[in-house]
Formats: structure tokens, sequence, C-alpha cells
């Protein structure tokens, strides 16, 4: 199947060039990622004398973590959205699932308050009277360690039932 090409724009050799550059990548080590033999065909892009193909534009943006509108000259901004979104998603995903365990400990009658301490947080757990200052390494070793508890009492309810 033929690629699809796009058009040549002398931009996307000059952005490709410095970008390997800075990468301290040569013609060849980034044509051999591209799964190309010979580091003519990235001479080539690079000096405007042929089209870079739409799906290698994609594989470019992703080696050189820039956005395939940076490499196509309609932004000067190299930001990868898509994978800054990637990574968002991640941290909103993290965020959610420490929201659902606080609720799910103050449900069971715990106190909880989340104090900012430095890059990262304190968090003060409370009952009966009584509190605990842990870290948030320590708060998420005990989320993980609860779920893997109730993971095994799950497990031995169902081999009762077997």
């Amino acid at each position: 199947m033929a690629r699809k090409k796009v058009v040549i724009n002398p931009i996307v050799g000059e952005r490709i060039k410095k970008l390997r550059k800075e990468k301290k990548i040569s013609q060849t080590e980034l044509a051999q990622k591209l799964n190309y033999e010979t580091g003519n065909t990235v001479l080539y892009w690079e000096n405007g004398r042929s089209s870079v193909p739409a799906d290698i534009l994609d594989q470019l943006a992703d080696i050189f973590e820039v956005s395939i509108y940076y490499l196509l000259g309609k932004t000067d901004t190299k930001i990868n959205w898509a994978k800054y979104d990637e990574e968002h998603q991640e941290i909103l995903s993290a965020i959610e699932k420490a929201n659902q365990f606080e609720d799910y400990l103050k449900s069971i009658g715990f106190g909880i308050e989340v104090k900012p301490h430095g890059e990262s947080a304190i968090y003060i757990l409370s009952r009966n009277e009584k509190s605990i200052e842990i870290s948030a390494e320590a708060f998420e070793a005990f989320q993980e360690s609860i779920e893997n508890y109730i993971q095994f009492e799950f497990f031995k309810l169902n081999e009762r039932k077997e």
C-alpha cells in the first residue's frame, strides 16, 4: 500500500534537522528508528528534496516529543498536546482513585484531612479521638494494602462458594 505524501514543505525538513541535532541523533540512526535502511531518506527530507509520508510525521512527532503541527510549521510551540493530555488523564485518574479511597474511609468512620507538604502532602487519619499523620507515599501504600486485603477476602468468599 502506498503511503500518503505530504506536499514538500521546506519547514518540515528544517525542523526535522533541527530536532535531530538537538537530540544528537544521526540521519542514519533516525532512519533506523523509522525502519529505513539508510540515512539518505532523512537527508532528502531535510534538504526539501522529498516529502515526508504522513505516518512517518506521526512517528517523528513521537521521537522528538513535539506535535505534528510543529513539524509542519503550523505552530512554533513544540508541545505535543496529545501526550500532555494522556499524562494529564493519568494524573486525573490517580486523583480520582485517591478521592474514592478517601470517601471509602469516611464511610467507615475515619476522618481524613490532607495538608500540603512541600511538593507532596501529609494525610491525617483520625478515628475514635486518635489520629496519625502519614506521608502521601505511605497513604498510597496503605490504600494498596487495603485493596489487596479486599481482593484476598473476595477470593476466600469465592472459594467457599465452590
